[in-house]
């Protein structure tokens, strides 16, 4: 899927540039969260992440030996940009995913509909740096190919499961 090679002796310092975080990198679909100089943020079913601390979500990574990428971006937001598109949306939905807020903040470029597909196109533009990885499989090659259909009906199942928490 990447048109470069992916680091795995070591990450950058996230409190330093934007990056986009790919949690669950081996699954079908990953999640997606970005950080902006330590600040991290995230869009889920159950709410968002607001400027958690990146050492604190790393930890959580390290911790639960979560497969994961980190994505170094050329570009560079502002930090007003990024609490504006993450203030749009309260949670995901079958209709707003992970990725929505990280799309918007790249002006939602036409036929982005899915990682892949961002991925794809921020290499056509040179907007990434590096590419790290963290916990991946000995045969990892990358996100493994999923449609939109595959997000919504998992973003389904966890609404259903939010659903069922909150009657219990």
């Amino acid at each position: 899927m990447f048109n470069r090679e992916i680091v795995k002796d070591g990450l950058p310092d996230p409190h330093k540039g934007f990056f986009l975080w790919v949690w669950y990198a081996d699954k079908i679909p990953p999640h997606i969260g970005c950080s902006l100089n330590g600040a991290y943020y995230s869009l889920k079913v159950s709410g968002k992440d607001k400027a958690l601390p990146a050492s604190k979500v790393f930890k959580l990574i390290h911790e639960k030996r979560i497969a994961f990428l980190l994505v170094e971006l050329n570009d560079t937001v502002t930090i007003e940009r990024l609490e504006a598109v993450y203030a749009l949306h309260e949670s995901a939905s079958q209709d707003v995913s992970c990725l929505t807020p990280v799309l918007d903040l790249f002006d939602n470029p036409e036929g982005v509909e899915i990682l892949a597909d961002l991925i794809a196109r921020l290499e056509r533009c040179d907007g990434i740096k590096c590419i790290f990885g963290l916990n991946l499989p000995a045969n990892y090659t990358g996100i493994p190919s999923y449609t939109m259909t595959e997000v919504k009906s998992r973003l389904l199942k966890l609404e259903s499961a939010k659903k069922q928490i909150n009657i219990s």
